[in-house]
């Protein structure tokens, strides 16, 4: 019987076995959650001028325990959801990372000094830690913390509006939705001193989806 006892930590430098860990871990991770389009569909329509409504829902069935788990205020379980038209024109997108690996909120220096824009659509399912009312890195400093963690047997959603003026005179729609998964996100480190070490932060695919949307 295999006694590993695997989580999404990770040693960040070279270490005995690294490899096949994250790979263990890569296997554990395609069925921690399940994450499906609410429409259920692969093709969907929608008459010209409407608002399509891209809703994913993300369960959580079989893992005993929240999901993510552990230190959560650190880890990063969030959507990715990007749609194209057929010249392959970017519409929308969220959960897109920054040059140094950052989601676009708060933590990100290049949403801080103004050269990309705040991802006002990212949908992270994580711990945030509090004090005095303003959001903190660290939780051990907290007065008060939110969980947004997804609980055992219940679901979450992200939800997004795709309005006409996004895709103007387009007549189908690509969407392409991922679920990825980190235990540290590059900022943290960065504030402990250890940029150096961002590089061996692995980011996983937990699950992926994609729908077509034709404009009648």
């Amino acid at each position: 019987h295999s006694h590993y006892m695997d989580g999404v930590d990770i040693p960040l430098k070279d270490f005995p076995g690294r490899d096949a860990m994250i790979q263990r871990i890569i296997d554990q991770l395609r069925y921690t959650v399940q994450a499906r389009l609410a429409s259920g569909l692969q093709e969907v329509s929608i008459q010209r001028g409407d608002v399509y409504p891209l809703v994913v829902e993300i369960i959580n069935t079989i893992t005993g325990h929240n999901a993510p788990s552990g230190t959560i205020f650190e880890r990063q379980m969030w959507v990715q959801a990007v749609v194209v038209n057929e010249r392959g024109d970017t519409i929308f997108s969220s959960g897109l990372l920054d040059p140094l690996g950052d989601l676009l909120n708060e933590h990100s220096e290049y949403v801080s000094n103004g050269r990309m824009a705040y991802d006002s659509s990212l949908v992270m399912f994580h711990g945030k830690a509090f004090r005095l009312g303003k959001e903190i890195p660290f939780f051990f400093d907290a007065d008060a913390i939110s969980n947004l963690t997804i609980p055992p047997f219940e679901a979450r959603y992200a939800r997004y509006k795709i309005r006409p003026d996004m895709y103007g005179s387009s007549t189908n729609l690509t969407i392409n939705v991922k679920l990825y998964m980190r235990a540290l996100p590059p900022y943290f480190l960065r504030k402990l001193g250890h940029t150096d070490l961002v590089k061996y932060l692995p980011q996983f695919l937990m699950e992926e989806l994609s729908q077509s949307v034709e404009i009648r």
